[in-house]
């Protein structure tokens, strides 16, 4: 396994969100002002590291404050599901399987693939009807050094709820930084059928 990457298309979707934020997208430039510079010159296909992405995310929690910058990433995952990285995956994902959380729930460690390489290894534990657990195993050190990466991967995987139309919560419950595992738990209100 290499060093971990992000897909420099996503990262380059993700600051044109944040310069859309007007003067909210000021203070997050403020925290880290050559980051996006360093996004704006990658080439759209390449993989950049994924330190970027954790540098993204300091950033938005320095400019925007905790609450904001979560539901941030939860409306960003959900603008890229339009673009051409996402439309076919989701499209074909809604197609195949239907709305129900608890159906596309099992998509999210591809859905991952898209977007990170050499980020671990992803797995989904089905709780219940309304319920799972993501687990991550071997995750590189660049993405243990604190919790914030992870929260993130909380907040992005929020907009399965938003694009099957329902209401949840996503949470991390479990962090071991010296072994590299985590738990992401998700909790949704049932569909009506």
């Amino acid at each position: 396994m290499g060093p971990p990457k992000v897909q420099a298309t996503y990262m380059k979707q993700f600051a044109a969100r944040v310069e859309l934020l007007g003067a909210p997208s000021e203070k997050v430039l403020a925290a880290d002002p050559e980051l996006f510079t360093e996004i704006d010159a990658a080439g759209r296909l390449s993989w950049l590291s994924a330190a970027l992405n954790v540098r993204m995310i300091d950033a938005l929690e320095k400019g925007l404050g905790p609450k904001r910058a979560h539901e941030f990433q939860a409306d960003q995952i959900t603008s890229q599901f339009s673009t051409p990285l996402w439309r076919g995956f989701v499209e074909g994902g809604i197609r195949t399987l239907g709305l129900d959380p608890a159906v596309l729930v099992r998509w999210i460690p591809s859905a991952l693939r898209l977007i990170f390489k050499d980020c671990g290894e992803w797995s989904v534990e089905r709780l219940s009807d309304t319920s799972a657990a993501l687990h991550a195993r071997w995750l590189p050190t660049e993405l243990t050094q604190g919790r914030r990466w992870l929260e993130s991967i909380a907040s992005g995987i929020h907009a399965l709820f938003i694009l099957c139309r329902t209401s949840g919560e996503t949470r991390l419950t479990g962090f071991d930084p010296e072994t590299g595992s985590a738990r992401i738990e998700l909790h949704w209100k049932a569909i009506a059928q």
